[in-house]
């Protein structure tokens, strides 16, 4: 996910799902960062997530990398519904946005709407782990790019 903040306002910018090895997902964050120059990237202290983390914050393998990188380790909030349930207040102040079409848009609805009971949790996660780590880290500035999910 691709989020820009601007104030209080978080507008989802893209989303990118797929199920890739891990050459392919190292390519596209690496290509997809330096299309959008992130102020951040949260990457998920979990299995690909772990190993994209340290290919990119390993200069010898990616010399070109320079965004920073937080890792997420959502473990310690509690189970997937949980970490939603913390976040429920800024989605219910209106501060999420989200674009008015966008070809990935039907999909993320759904996702987002079959709460509490979807059949995946992958864009619901990215979802609240931007919005915790947004809520944790507020002097972001008045505008910034933030990837997550990965």
């Amino acid at each position: 996910e691709d989020w820009l903040e601007i104030g209080a306002k978080a507008y989802l910018v893209h989303v990118w799902r797929k199920r890739v090895d891990f050459p392919e997902l190292l390519s596209h964050a690496r290509s997809y960062a330096a299309q959008v120059s992130p102020d951040v990237v949260l990457i998920e202290d979990k299995s690909s997530g772990r190993q994209l983390w340290q290919v990119l914050e390993d200069e010898n393998m990616c010399p070109d990398w320079r965004f920073p990188i937080e890792k997420i380790k959502p473990e310690q909030i509690g189970s997937k519904r949980q970490r939603l349930a913390l976040e429920t207040p800024a989605l219910r102040a209106k501060h999420v946005i989200l674009p008015a079409w966008a070809p990935w848009l039907p999909d993320f609805l759904i996702e987002v709407f079959s709460a509490p009971r979807p059949t995946a949790w992958d864009q619901i996660d990215a979802l609240s782990q931007f919005l915790r780590y947004r809520r944790e880290n507020p002097a972001l500035g008045n505008v910034a790019d933030i990837l997550s999910g990965w």
